[in-house]
């Protein structure tokens, strides 16, 4: 006899085991056409000044009652951009990669490695450090296009 998770008992199927593998195989199938298996998506947050049209939102943008705005999965538009502007939003959430796991925008980032250079604007070698590091944050957090340097003959 078979039990349901609550322990009930259910009653047994009838017929011949290869009319109850059909029934099976078609419940199966039916199951695996109808199930949406999302993968997780990766989702990166930006500043309001550096979104650009063609991002898809990957969080909704909600008002301060918690009413969405904009809705996930929304591509990004002049208009849309621009309306995110006027409701004076300190950043939103996109599809993408992003480089810091953390969520944080570049000049949160930025603010980050000042605070903790901070003790140390005397020492030029540490000074160094800073602006590499600085220049691999811009690197590797900008949307802006880096321009490629021509090749030397």
């Amino acid at each position: 006899m078979f039990r349901n998770n609550a322990g009930r008992p259910i009653r047994e199927l009838q017929g011949t085991d290869s009319q109850v593998d059909t029934v099976f195989s078609a419940i199966s199938r039916r199951i695996a056409t109808q199930q949406i298996v999302q993968e997780p998506r990766l989702m990166k947050r930006v500043v309001i000044q550096e979104l650009l049209p063609g991002m898809i939102l990957a969080k909704p943008v909600t008002n301060t009652n918690g009413l969405p705005i904009v809705a996930v999965g929304t591509t990004l538009d002049g208009f849309i951009i621009e309306r995110l502007h006027r409701l004076e939003l300190a950043s939103v959430y996109v599809e993408g990669d992003a480089e810091d796991r953390d969520g944080k925008t570049l000049s949160e980032l930025e603010a980050e490695l000042e605070h903790r250079f901070r003790r140390v604007t005397h020492d030029p070698i540490q000074q160094m450090i800073l602006r590499v590091l600085r220049t691999h944050l811009h690197a590797t957090h900008s949307t802006m296009l880096v321009p490629e340097k021509p090749a030397t003959e």
